[in-house]
């Protein structure tokens, strides 16, 4: 029995065998057309759009990368010029604060001297009046004598 089914199995796949070279014709039983080298090589119209998108996206990227690089450069730099600036503010700060102290102190030493020269002004007219005022008794004021005209003699 086992035999028979063998035969019948064998019987069956080539059968089988037989079917499938009538669905697919041998390369003996078929023209063979080559293909050339132009219909091998795909058409730069159906490849470009894909290169350029590629092309596109790698580009995109080596941007984006390049503008992170940048902004960590401006990053620091921008650091830098804050650091810069806050210092320039605090120098002009300190220097105002200087040249006002330094007017102020001008203007006190300015004051004092004025103050000394009308102190000492104060006393010179004191004597002065204290000068007259003995001379006055001795003269009579109600006929005061003309000042003597400078350069001649008449």
């Amino acid at each position: 029995e086992e035999s028979s089914k063998d035969e019948e199995d064998d019987e069956m796949d080539v059968k089988a065998d037989e079917e499938e070279e009538e669905e697919h014709p041998t390369p003996t039983d078929s023209v063979v057309v080559a293909l050339t080298a132009a219909d091998q090589a795909p058409y730069a119209e159906e490849t470009e759009p894909f290169e350029t998108r590629l092309d596109d996206e790698q580009t995109e990227r080596q941007l984006l990368a390049g503008r992170l690089n940048m902004l960590f450069r401006d990053r620091r730099a921008h650091a830098y010029t804050r650091l810069l600036m806050e210092a320039k503010v605090r120098m002009s700060r300190e220097t105002w604060t200087r040249a006002t102290d330094a007017s102020d102190l001008v203007h006190d030493c300015d004051f004092r001297v004025t103050e000394g020269q009308v102190t000492a002004l104060q006393a010179q007219v004191a004597t002065l009046q204290g000068q007259q005022g003995r001379q006055g008794l001795a003269k009579d004021f109600t006929h005061p004598e003309p000042p003597e005209e400078a350069g001649g003699s008449a």
